[in-house]
């Protein structure tokens, strides 16, 4: 065995050195660690506990509102996004059946109209799960009333207002509706003696309640003029 040289034992003392080095910075890491390890975890368990208290917290309370939007007007029975009165919510248009009538609602002389977008959920919600518009809707507030289903089955007044109960739309006309019964109904010119749920959606029909005085014409309104042939 041969003796090692001065050259090589200075090697083997500085790569051994360093070696040292090495091993007293990993100590010092892990007395580090140990030290924050601590801090940290309650720091990390602390943001678990907001997190999971208070992000569901504001999730449930946008769901709960959105829910009492969607579920109706109070004393409801109805869902919104199941059938109501036969009329169903569908992700898009029925294609068979497509006519427009014109509702409007006559308080003290003073003309009112349904508000935009009742039948129509475009956004997901909580109830229904997904956007669906049901087959009798509005797009506008100008009273018009759309039916588009896919068969041709007669929608009455009543199913609107029904769908009109379960819309994140204004509820005030629907309300004073609902209050009372009308003291006029007139459909297409002419007095309306049965009960005004029954009215038939049909093509181009105009349906108007009135409460109060004085009483008023109905109002016209022009189909073709607003680009609704049927």
């Amino acid at each position: 065995m041969s003796a090692k040289s001065p050259r090589q034992s200075a090697s083997s003392r500085r790569a051994t050195a360093a070696q040292a080095k090495q091993q007293a910075a990993r100590a010092a890491m892990r007395r580090y660690l140990a030290i924050i390890g601590i801090p940290l975890v309650l720091v990390l368990v602390g943001a678990a506990v907001f997190v999971s208290r208070v992000v569901p917290r504001t999730h449930t309370a946008t769901a709960t509102a959105t829910t009492a939007n969607a579920a109706g007007a109070p004393g409801s029975p109805f869902v919104a996004g199941a059938p109501i009165d036969g009329v169903q919510c569908g992700a898009t248009e029925g294609q068979t059946q497509h006519v427009h009538q014109h509702f409007d609602v006559v308080i003290n002389g003073q003309d009112f109209t349904p508000p935009q977008y009742v039948g129509i959920f475009a956004e997901r919600t909580s109830s229904p799960s997904t956007p669906c518009l049901y087959w009798s809707h509005t797009h506008t507030a100008d009273g018009v009333i759309h039916v588009e289903s896919p068969a041709k089955d007669t929608v009455v007044l009543g199913a609107f207002l029904d769908i009109w109960s379960v819309s994140p739309v204004d509820r005030t006309l629907l309300n004073r509706i609902q209050a009372n019964p009308p003291d006029r109904v007139i459909v297409d010119g002419k007095p309306y003696t049965g009960d005004y749920r029954t009215i038939p959606l049909l093509s181009h029909s105009l349906i108007t309640l009135e409460y109060g005085g004085p009483d008023v014409p109905q109002r016209p309104f022009d189909f073709q003029a607003a680009g609704l042939p049927t």
